[in-house]
């Protein structure tokens, strides 16, 4: 499944499914990469990292406070592991990048870029080969999406996200206001991690309203890749700097910085007016908006059943759990009685390892992710 919720999930059962998903697709990436393929593996974990710790932060205060600390720490710790090659791979993309925009300049870039690829594999080779990084965090990710799935969210309702969206928002909104003010590369960098949470959190909500939402997905993400372009490029800086005073850089380093400058100036006179549209409102104005979206979103999806075919969906998918097979073809027929066929139920219910079972139903019924008209007497 993907990474947002879907109408059919009790609100808990979706937020632990979207981790779950992340970490055993990064988990598995890191375990089965070979040679060329442990760059791509390593740039998918740390994401799946990042993307499970904004989950995390969406139900901090649903989740408690202990268990929130530990679970991101552990998050962010395991990605720390594999920061060094995918930093390093970061400045050779961003120089490749500056050749293509400004190509006259691709020659002289060229001393600059090899000296960083060098450097890339060097550290590729320590972290990756000799530290092991790459197993030792697959083994970490393992047990953190075990914790996570035992993580007790209790609420279907919107008060499970609240508190952590309007945080989200309006650090986002208060980090963006402080970088207009002063640009830093300080605090450029931090409004570009906010505007990440909001983009990640936006993705997760997207159901409630596709059209809006994927408005604010797109423009979240945009002013994220500005912002993080930026912040490669005030990195690079530094390092040619660095290399400069060591007399290493190629003797590019004079056309790399007035590159970068120049570049820098570009992307801020779009990333101003984008970030003061996707800020636009304050958080509480927000956050209620989203509340109404995402009550309207429930309630016009959920499965509204008769006592008689609940009662028949229940019993089959408790005989496909333990049943025999004339089980299965007695209830099939009640089904079929009732005017339901087994494709249409099971597309109504969520998807699950190993499929759902009546604890299950009885679940959604408790969430009131399905409704069951009771006869009038």
């Amino acid at each position: 499944m993907a990474y947002r919720l879907d109408s059919r999930e009790t609100l808990p059962d979706g937020l632990r499914r979207i981790v779950a998903e992340q970490l055993t697709e990064a988990e598995d990436g890191l375990r089965a990469a070979r040679d060329d393929e442990r760059d791509r593996a390593v740039h998918e974990a740390r994401k799946a990292t990042k993307k499970s710790r904004a989950v995390l932060r969406l139900v901090r205060d649903e989740i408690g406070s202990v268990a929130y600390r530990r679970e991101n720490d552990a998050l962010r710790d395991a990605a720390r592991r594999l920061s060094g090659p995918r930093d390093a791979a970061v400045l050779v993309a961003a120089v490749d990048r500056l050749g293509r925009q400004t190509p006259l300049t691709r020659r002289s870039l060229a001393p600059l870029s090899a000296i960083l690829e060098e450097r890339r594999r060097e550290i590729a080779t320590r972290v990756l080969d000799e530290e092991d990084a790459t197993a030792r965090v697959a083994d970490e990710l393992a047990e953190i999406r075990a914790r996570v799935d035992a993580l007790e969210i209790g609420t279907d309702r919107f008060s499970a996200l609240e508190d952590g969206l309007r945080r989200t928002y309006g650090r986002g909104r208060d980090a963006f206001a402080a970088a207009r003010k002063k640009p830093t590369d300080e605090r450029l960098h931090d409004a570009r991690k906010r505007v990440k949470d909001l983009w990640y959190h936006a993705r997760v909500l997207s159901p409630i309203w596709p059209g809006p939402m994927g408005e604010l997905v797109d423009a979240c993400d945009r002013l994220g890749d500005l912002l993080g372009e930026d912040h490669d490029l005030a990195v690079l800086a530094d390092t040619v700097r660095d290399l400069a005073a060591e007399g290493t850089d190629g003797g590019a380093g004079e056309t790399l910085l007035t590159l970068a400058a120049n570049r820098r100036a570009e992307l801020r006179a779009e990333i101003w007016p984008l970030g003061e549209r996707v800020y636009a409102d304050r958080p509480k104005a927000f956050v209620r908006r989203m509340r109404v979206l995402y009550r309207a979103w429930r309630a016009e999806t959920v499965w509204n059943i008769s006592a008689a075919s609940a009662a028949a969906v229940r019993e089959l998918l408790e005989a496909r759990r333990n049943g025999s097979t004339d089980d299965k073809r007695r209830v099939r027929e009640q089904l079929r009685r009732q005017g339901l066929r087994i494709g249409d139920v099971d597309a109504r219910l969520p998807e699950r390892d190993g499929g759902l079972g009546a604890s299950d139903f009885d679940a959604l019924v408790e969430h009131g992710r399905l409704r069951i008209d009771e006869p009038q007497g």
